[in-house]
């Protein structure tokens, strides 16, 4: 399965993208020529892996022991020094 996002340049350092028929916009902080017109694109990548990792656990979970009442995920990413800045390590715990 290929999946193929478009992401438009809204400007400054403003970013609009369509996925699954939402719209999700991105910015940077203000110190970094952000308006704040959205969340940092970063942190948004852990969202998606706490996200991705929960529907995972709420599909076992209803398999094997029925009724799920609530949980959360935590994940944590340690940011490279260098640029680009990339996550060199994650964490996630449930």
């Amino acid at each position: 399965m290929n999946e193929v996002i478009h992401t438009d340049w809204i400007g400054n350092m403003s970013f609009d993208s369509i996925v699954d028929g939402h719209q999700i916009s991105f910015d940077a902080e203000e110190q970094f020529g952000g308006t704040l017109h959205g969340p940092r694109p970063k942190p948004v990548v852990l969202s998606a892996l706490a996200a991705c990792t929960g529907m995972d656990v709420v599909s076992i979970l209803k398999k094997k022991a029925g009724q799920v009442t609530a949980f959360r995920i935590s994940v944590s990413g340690e940011v490279s020094e260098q640029y680009p800045k990339y996550y060199q390590k994650s964490t996630c715990s449930i």
